[in-house]
């Protein structure tokens, strides 16, 4: 006999009452009353479960467990129990595995902070908490993908291991190769500051103490996969990326990872900040709306468990973001929002200007004011990295550039026009990386290639995809939506 998922028994009930199946999975609950055991099956494949009722005179049911395996064999029939509309009547039960409870440290979940399940990276998974986030999650990330194939935009994928930081920060993870005993005793040393990611193989031995680099030349792990993103639009129009990117910060907020995921887009053919933020927006709301169609059972235990007193948590919630347009201000009228009306420890009585940066506590000013996601376009130019396009209208000192504020989060996607003016990017190049190595510039000679070679207006953005996911369950940590957070002193698996 055929093993059935819980999801399938569930979905085609009515085609399954009267007949005998065979399901397999763990103990959430056992009850006993009067002449039966009541025990409730959980396998992983939904977020529900189903009722197995078992004979009080099974002499294997008064020895069951929660966190038990069983694989059961019975009739499937319309319960009489309110909150379920079938249960299994057991036929046969096996006991496949037994948990040891004296030892296994996720008893009684629904009491523990997540802080405390986090610690067992390799158990959250039995969890409700962790099991919605992660179907959650699995399902945000194909809107995604729905969105742009829906959109005429091609999938393609950026390397993780490149010679270019894209945004020149220097907070990096170096990957280096054929380190030998005492050079990787030195980076293990120093590991809180810089990675060492070591790859062996016959030929290293044979070159050990010849070269440098792996490579031949210096490489990271990415940071953003935007520039390769920009060498194909020529070829291939609107492309996109949703893959990992890395940050070797020294941050420990909630909002920061070591590895995490990012939605990159490129868009060919555009000179204007609006038409990437008209995109950004009609993304969102796309996999917003997609996810409470088919996720709100999940959404909703979320929301359970965001206790978010200020902003509550809701479908309506949510249709009122979706029927709403985001707000935009240019940077200058940020300024003068913040001016007037923001009130705040960090400034001292000081006022703003356009050669201020803003606080998170600014762009968390502005998202409540409004109650909405906002976009801040038009920055000072100074505050941009290189690639950015310059704004050409008479004495302005801005670029096309913009960030998306979502309340909780702040900051949530970030994008720009791009420079496709070879002589004003040459110049901002080696007036960015001026204190750099020379190399730093000529490893991004391909990328002036791109301007040489014939460019075209184009311009993109990334979207952080574990913070989308915190604003959207009201998660008090960033490292509840991944399933295995990475951040500084912190990798147990």
């Amino acid at each position: 006999m055929k093993n059935l998922a819980v999801k399938t028994i569930l979905v085609n009930s009515p085609a399954f009452i009267g007949k005998r199946l065979r399901v397999s999975g763990s103990v959430q609950r056992v009850r006993h009353l009067k002449d039966n055991y009541f025990i409730v099956l959980h396998d992983g494949s939904s977020t529900e479960s189903i009722q197995v009722v078992v004979p009080s005179s099974s002499e294997l049911a008064s020895k069951i467990a929660s966190g038990d395996i069983l694989q059961i064999e019975g009739e499937l029939v319309l319960s009489p129990a309110k909150g379920q509309a079938v249960e299994i009547i057991s036929h046969k039960m096996d006991k496949i595995a037994e948990r040891n409870n004296s030892l296994y440290p996720l008893v009684n979940t629904h009491k523990m902070a997540l802080d405390s399940i986090r610690k067992y990276p390799h158990l959250q998974s039995r969890t409700q908490y962790f099991q919605n986030m992660m179907r959650l999650r699995d399902a945000a990330e194909f809107s995604f993908h729905d969105f742009y194939r829906k959109n005429g935009f091609v999938k393609v994928t950026t390397p993780i291991i490149t010679s270019n930081d894209c945004e020149g920060a220097g907070e990096c993870f170096n990957v280096t190769g054929a380190c030998d005993a005492e050079e990787k005793m030195e980076h293990v040393s120093n590991s809180v500051s810089q990675s060492c990611v070591v790859a062996k193989s016959e030929s290293d031995k044979e070159h050990k103490g010849k070269r440098n680099h792996f490579f031949a030349i210096p490489t990271q792990l990415t940071v953003s996969g935007q520039l390769h993103l920009e060498s194909l639009i020529s070829g291939l129009h609107n492309v996109y990326t949703l893959g990992p990117a890395f940050r070797a910060e020294h941050s420990r907020t909630i909002r920061h990872l070591s590895e995490f995921y990012m939605v990159e887009a490129e868009l060919a053919y555009i000179d204007s900040v609006h038409v990437l933020m008209d995109n950004v927006e009609h993304c969102l709301k796309f996999s917003i709306d997609s996810l409470l169609n088919d996720k709100l059972k999940e959404l909703q235990f979320l929301w359970s468990k965001a206790n978010m007193e200020d902003v509550p948590l809701s479908s309506k919630h949510w249709r009122y973001i979706l029927e709403s347009d985001f707000v935009r201000l240019s940077f200058a009228e940020a300024i003068g929002i913040l001016n007037n009306e923001f009130i705040g420890p960090s400034e001292k009585g000081s006022r703003l200007t356009m050669k201020s940066e803003l606080l998170r506590e600014h762009e968390l000013f502005l998202t409540e004011k409004f109650n909405l996601p906002v976009f801040v376009y038009n920055y000072p130019k100074q505050q941009k990295a290189f690639y950015v396009r310059e704004n050409e209208s008479s004495g302005s000192n801005t670029c096309a550039s913009f960030d998306l504020l979502v309340p909780r989060v702040s900051e949530l996607v970030g994008g720009s026009v791009r420079e496709n003016r070879i002589e004003k990017l040459e110049h901002k190049m080696k007036e960015s990386l001026a204190r750099k190595e020379a190399s730093s510039v000529n490893a991004l000679d391909w990328y002036l290639d791109l301007r040489r070679f014939g460019s075209i207006p184009h311009g993109g953005y990334g979207i952080g995809f574990e913070r989308y996911l915190l604003w959207l369950t009201g998660s008090a940590n960033i490292r509840n939506t991944i399933p295995f957070p990475r951040h500084i002193d912190y990798c147990p698996m």
